[in-house]
């Protein structure tokens, strides 16, 4: 990137001469809708729209960094995960220390501008949840009384909807729908049995790509775990879905963020199904196993079989309270 430029890539002047351009032509396009015949005059139009585009322009500051804080929060966790001893307490270090650029005034967080704080207050609403989150599960029983919490909650939805007269819908939402919402779907559609006809269950991705195929990995681990995903074409989630939902249930956070990125208002609960059980991660989230091995395709489909049991005995205690006596 070239820091002396004028806010493009590479030559500054080849970027302000490409905004004059589309100036012209906006404006040519304006006069044509007003009736007005002929094209722009050199005298007295464009040197009015080139004094528009050099007030517009705003040179780059130099040594000053950039910082996407929730990007880089996801980074360093992750790195962090994968290093032991020294070499993760050397990392957080150097990590720390970068920030000491923001004291000086040579970091700007990517988000943070005076124009429109709505996007950095977002993202630091976000990151004090999280900071939240991990304080709390540092607390003596915290993870038992989550899974109560996450357990009353699919029961009292499924009640909800048999009370209106409605059969239950259970909606899974992963990133792809060719993994990890694909196999709990038909997982849990082989163990309803006699109630196959009442309830629904259904799944979706937020990738926006529907009609792809599972991956040979997550085929090959399924039919370990004698469930069929050779037939499965993955499917965009769509408002309508999401709608017919008694309950959405997805893998991870990012799922949900990206879930209500793009509806932002989801008519029914939403939860993690790890959260549902007792996870070895603490977050109560289940990794994507995409482009994983054998190994990491089992473990993932077998944390999603314990979840799905759970899902399947809420319903059964929830259908069968529900039930006339």
């Amino acid at each position: 990137m070239d820091h002396e430029g004028w806010g493009h890539q590479g030559d500054g002047s080849r970027g302000a001469r490409a905004d004059l351009g589309r100036l012209y032509a906006h404006a040519e396009q304006g006069r044509r809708r007003d009736g007005e015949a002929g094209v722009l005059s050199d005298e007295h139009e464009r040197p009015r729209l080139t004094q528009r585009v050099q007030l517009e322009q705003r040179p780059y500051r130099q040594g000053i960094y950039g910082r996407n804080l929730d990007l880089d929060i996801a980074f360093a966790r992750k790195r962090a995960a994968e290093l032991k001893g020294f070499s993760r307490a050397s990392f957080a270090a150097q990590w720390v220390a970068g920030f000491t650029r923001a004291a000086i005034g040579r970091e700007r967080l990517d988000t943070l501008v005076l124009d429109d704080a709505a996007p950095a207050l977002r993202e630091l609403q976000a990151l004090a949840m999280q900071i939240g989150r991990f304080c709390c599960m540092r607390l003596p029983g915290y993870r038992t009384a989550r899974r109560m919490v996450t357990r009353a909650r699919l029961r009292r939805s499924i009640r909800k909807t048999t009370a209106a007269g409605r059969n239950p819908t259970v909606a899974f939402i992963c990133y792809g729908n060719i993994c990890r919402s694909a196999f709990a779907e038909r997982a849990l559609s082989s163990t309803l049995g006699d109630w196959a006809s009442d309830i629904l269950v259904s799944s979706a991705g937020t990738y926006q790509v529907s009609g792809r195929d599972s991956p040979e990995e997550a085929r090959l681990a399924a039919l370990r775990c004698h469930v069929d995903l050779s037939t499965h074409r993955s499917r965009h989630v769509t408002m309508q879905l999401l709608s017919a939902a008694s309950i959405v249930i997805a893998f991870d956070r990012s799922n949900i963020e990206a879930l209500k990125a793009q509806y932002p208002r989801i008519p029914c609960p939403v939860i993690l199904l790890g959260e549902l059980i007792d996870t070895l991660d603490a977050n109560g989230e289940i990794a994507d196993p995409y482009g994983g091995g054998p190994a990491v395709f089992d473990a993932a489909f077998a944390a999603i079989e314990r979840g799905v049991a759970m899902v399947r005995r809420c319903l059964a205690e929830s259908v069968v309270a529900s039930s006339p006596t």
